[in-house]
């Protein structure tokens, strides 16, 4: 049995967790006591995964472009990284997945799913990106509406994890926190002082996790060997567990602009549900992180071990591609006299020689060729970032 705490007064709209001020109170200063939460007993056990699956992954371009971004396309085998995501919800503890993505992609994902032979939730369809922020309040809102969902876990459909038995497991061990009103985040211990993920700094325990102190951004390299030194920080996974109210209550606190917008863009439900166009554009463009993650004095951490990589570089790809076994270049020819070096083409036809380099990467996509140091590979997304939008 799962207390969920609501607003008693739906028509309020007020979504604040129990014992707290509603968002409206907090906004207006007030501290009445009518406008506390009191919580309500429902028989919710399920967890309603939403797979956050926009995004262009620009720093693997072309390998991940717009019209294919790398979600979709299978890097590290023979399924796609979406997939790969949804099969890690299959089990008793997870409801369907639900998907927010971008209307052009809704027949892929479709289309994906059903190759599995795996039930969707709603698909949710965005006319434009908007960051996550707007798909936490999403999330939150599908969670609120499915009497089923006791919590929601919101995770990017683009990530890869080795043993998803060890997430899955990580999940049942922060459910108790979720189901304390805790914003509840997934943390990887640094296998060394790496520069490209953000930081979750943890403080005194609560339950299986501890309470967060600080989320941090991308570190200067002296500090990321600061952070590893201390044995305090994780890596920020940017997945989250919480339950719906308490999620659209801390929207209602730190970003209300965001979720009043984002309610207006979802009005209609189904099974299917397109997010209006002019009410979405209004939708602030700030991250999950941004609007809630550093705000919330009600965030905890929970460690996991499972294997995890964002595949946000080339040489994070490489990498993990050199561990799986998976081949660099399944098709074509390719002939390379040199250390590390990362070949990968979608011409069969085309030879690809690379001499006298090390710490190289040439990868061929639809008639668009990147050549990069995969030591240097954070350059990709400006160079992308230059290239006019038919290219990206």
């Amino acid at each position: 049995m799962y207390r969920r705490p609501v607003c008693l007064d739906r028509a309020a709209g007020c979504t604040y967790p129990a014992g707290q001020a509603c968002g409206a109170a907090i906004r207006r200063g007030a501290a009445d006591e009518t406008l506390l939460r009191r919580p309500i007993i429902v028989t919710s056990t399920k967890i309603l995964p939403v797979i956050i699956c926009g995004g262009a992954g620009s720093r693997l371009w072309p390998l991940s472009r717009r019209a294919e971004p790398k979600q979709f396309a299978a890097l590290t085998g023979d399924s796609s990284l979406f997939q790969q995501t949804l099969q890690r919800f299959g089990g008793d503890d997870f409801l369907p997945a639900a998907v927010i993505t971008n209307a052009s992609h809704a027949d892929v994902v479709r289309a994906q799913a059903e190759a599995l032979g795996l039930p969707l939730g709603p698909v949710v369809l965005e006319p434009m990106g908007r960051n996550t922020a707007a798909c936490g309040v999403v999330s939150a809102l599908l969670g609120q509406r499915d009497s089923h969902a006791g919590a929601v876990l919101m995770a990017p459909a683009d990530h890869h994890i080795e043993r998803p038995d060890d997430f899955v497991a990580a999940i049942q061990r922060a459910r108790p926190l979720s189901d304390d009103g805790l914003m509840v985040t997934f943390g990887i211990t640094p296998t060394g002082p790496h520069t490209g993920f953000g930081y979750i700094e943890g403080g005194e325990s609560v339950g299986s996790g501890r309470r967060v102190v600080q989320f941090h951004e991308k570190p200067t390299r002296d500090r990321a060997e600061r952070y590893v030194a201390s044995g305090d920080f994780l890596w920020n996974a940017g997945i989250f567990l919480f339950e719906p109210d308490a999620m659209l209550g801390e929207f209602s606190q730190h970003a209300p602009d965001v979720l009043d917008a984002v309610r207006a863009a979802a009005s209609n439900g189904g099974d299917t549900i397109a997010l209006d166009g002019q009410a979405f554009a209004s939708v602030p463009d700030i991250s999950f992180d941004y609007a809630i993650a550093e705000r919330t004095q009600r965030a905890a951490v929970v460690e996991a071990d499972m294997g995890w990589s964002d595949i946000g570089s080339y040489s994070a790809l490489f990498e993990l591609r050199a561990r799986l076994g998976v081949p660099d270049m399944p098709d074509g020819s390719v002939v390379a006299a040199g250390d590390n070096v990362f070949i990968d083409s979608d011409d069969p036809a085309l030879t690809v020689t690379v001499a006298g380099l090390d710490d190289v990467g040439v990868i061929i996509r639809a008639g668009r060729v990147m050549v990069v140091n995969l030591k240097a590979d954070q350059a990709v997304k400006p160079v992308v970032q230059a290239l006019p939008d038919d290219l990206r």
